[in-house]
Order: structure tokens, then sequence, then C-alpha cells
């Protein structure tokens, strides 16, 4: 999972600056589109792709990994993934004799493969949108911190600080921090605010003592 929060940071900034021009990164073999379909054809071979808002059709060789924003990734016959393949509101798909050396993930989606199709790694589906609200919790609420502390607001960005910090501690976390802990519980999204809430109204009456 940190590899797509590292994605969807990248992604959702390019977005907001440069719309649906599509970017090429520090490789000519990498590629990064937005609104527009990346398609690799079975004589080409690619390096890292990432698609937002678009979906990436292979039917030749990918180097890196494959990341798809609100979109799909499609392997047809005779495709084959280096890296790893990750979709967050889209589905991952595979076709007869398609090869993926790494995991797949679908966020939001489906893993769907054909028997004769091979993933080495790992395999990971989370249909439904909810678990967007799982994966996104934790970086939306410092998203709030910041806005407070560009607001001038510091004394409740840290109450939101030390609320977050001090549930985490307790091992009281969403999906996207359990599976990465040992010994933690994992809790929905409103029991995971209402234990920061608690954890913040504790420190204010610390701080009153």
């Amino acid at each position: 999972m940190p590899r797509i929060c590292r994605y969807v940071v990248m992604l959702v900034a390019a977005a907001l600056t440069l719309c649906s021009t599509p970017l090429f990164a520090q490789k000519n073999s990498d590629q990064v589109h937005i609104g527009r379909d990346i398609y690799v054809q079975p004589q080409d071979k690619a390096g890292d792709l990432v698609c937002v808002a678009c979906s990436i059709y292979i039917r030749g060789q990918v180097a890196g990994d494959a990341v798809a924003v609100a979109g799909s990734v499609v392997l047809e016959q005779g495709a084959q993934v280096a890296g790893g393949v990750t979709t967050v509101v889209g589905d991952v798909r595979l076709r007869t004799g398609t090869q993926i050396a790494g995991d797949a993930v679908a966020v939001g989606g489906m893993v769907k493969r054909d028997p004769q199709s091979t993933i080495s790694g790992d395999v990971t589906s989370l249909g439904g949108a909810g678990w967007m609200l799982l994966i996104l919790v934790a970086p939306v609420v410092l998203f709030g911190v910041m806005m407070f502390r560009l607001l001038g607001w510091n004394e409740a960005a840290d109450l939101i600080e030390q609320g977050m910090e001090r549930t985490i501690e307790q091992k009281k976390v969403t999906y996207d921090f359990e599976r990465l802990m040992t010994g933690a519980t994992k809790v929905s999204t409103s029991e995971f605010a209402g234990h920061i809430i608690e954890n913040m109204d504790a420190a204010v009456l610390s701080t009153a003592r």
C-alpha cells in the first residue's frame, strides 16, 4: 500500500498542474498520462507506466510497474510486466499467457485472471470504492493539519497530531496501518476518528492540569 499512496500523491499533483497533458518521466520508455489511455504494442518495450483517469493496455513488455488511478490495467495475450501492477478504482485483467513478475493489487476493483496467466507475487483485490476511505483517511487527516498550520491555528494542528500519534501508538488503526503493524486492532474510519478525538480530549485535560 505505501506504493499506492506514493503514486496517488504524484498523480494528484500532476493533475492539478497539467490537466490532461501527457507527461514523460526521466527515461523515454517511462510514461505518465492523464486522461489518455496508454497502449503498449507487441513490439514495444516500456518502462514504468502511470495513468490517471485512463486505462493501460499491454500487449508487449513492461520493464517496470504499471499503475492506473480511475482506470484499469489490461494484459492482452503475450503481455509481460517485470514489476507490479496496481489499480485504484479499476480492475487488473490478465488474458491467456500473460505474466506479472511482481504483485497485482486492485483497490476499489478486482484482479481478474485467466487460469493460464501467471502472477509471481501477491494478489490483492479490495473490491468496492469504500476501501478508498480506509487507505486515504490518514493522509486526509494530515492534510487538515497542514491547512490549520497555514491558517495559523497551530494549537488545533498540534492537538490533531497528538491525538493521531497516540491512537497509532495504541494500535487502534484502519486497514492501511493494521496490515503493516504487529498486534494492531483494525477499526473502521469512524472508530479511528473517534479514538483520535478521545486522545485529543485527553491531551487537553493533561495540559489543563
